[in-house]
């Protein structure tokens, strides 16, 4: 679990606790994929089978394959993961449609993209970018990091499931205090800046609480309309959770 001396700790919060309700509702017989999994941060939660697929080869990696290309049977899996991993895809259709395939009917995805984040990953020369469409040498470096989203565009993205949820995790101020907080992680200087996060993450956590709290809750259509087209209009992410239809049902949001 992340914690508040992190400097990511803004960022990863709502995603963990959003993930660990959502698998609270699976049994033990349920298989989860993880695309691009990583160090599988989110497995502990899941108590069925896990398996993490992930483009380059690690520790908890079970699978190192393509996102838009995983070799395992069509309709496999009750859940599908993707967390802060559509941004990283040069073939973002293709990987949706994959998610797509490997989910039984029925079935669920839960991921989340960022909307507000700095270009991470870590990067190359561009002399060995994948593509030369460009001077390298007025771009210079290369990162595996390509699309940044907004709700909407998410469920365009999605509209062959059924939208379950989709909410911003952060609004102004959070994304704000948090986009400091990577500013200063960037130096990569151990320690020194933990006084400086645990103040701009108490700070973006009480504001985002007070201002949903006040404003998203009211009924005054003033405070609504603040609330949803200017404070929730830049958060750090988007988390969807989508339901595959089962046969000729109607995807649409009911």
């Amino acid at each position: 679990m992340v914690t508040i001396i992190s400097s990511n700790f803004l960022n990863r919060l709502p995603i963990e606790e959003t993930i660990r309700k959502f698998a609270q509702q699976f049994s033990a017989d349920t298989k989860i994929i993880d695309i691009g999994c990583g160090s599988k941060p989110y497995a502990r939660y899941f108590s069925g089978q896990y398996i993490g697929c992930d483009h380059t080869p690690g520790p908890q990696v079970d699978l190192v394959c393509d996102s838009a290309a995983i070799p395992l049977p069509t309709a496999s899996f009750d859940v599908v993961i993707a967390t802060q991993t559509l941004e990283h895809t040069d073939r973002l259709q293709e990987t949706v449609k994959e998610i797509q395939r490997l989910l039984k009917p029925g079935g669920y995805c839960f991921v989340s993209v960022p909307l507000a984040m700095k270009v991470h990953a870590i990067p190359q020369h561009s002399h060995f970018a994948p593509y030369h469409n460009f001077n390298p040498e007025k771009i210079p470096y290369w990162n595996v990091d390509f699309w940044r989203f907004t709700k909407f565009g998410l469920i365009i993205l999605f509209k062959h499931f059924k939208i379950v949820v989709v909410k911003e995790t952060s609004g102004y101020i959070g994304t704000l205090a948090q986009l400091i907080n990577y500013f200063f992680a960037s130096f990569n200087v151990p320690y020194v800046f933990i006084p400086l996060y645990i103040l701009t993450n108490v700070i973006g956590l009480a504001a985002d609480g007070i201002i949903h709290l006040v404003c998203k809750k009211s009924r005054a259509p003033l405070l609504q309309k603040f609330y949803w087209l200017i404070y929730a209009s830049l958060p750090l992410n988007y988390i969807l959770i989508a339901r595959k239809p089962l046969p000729d049902s109607d995807p649409a949001v009911s």
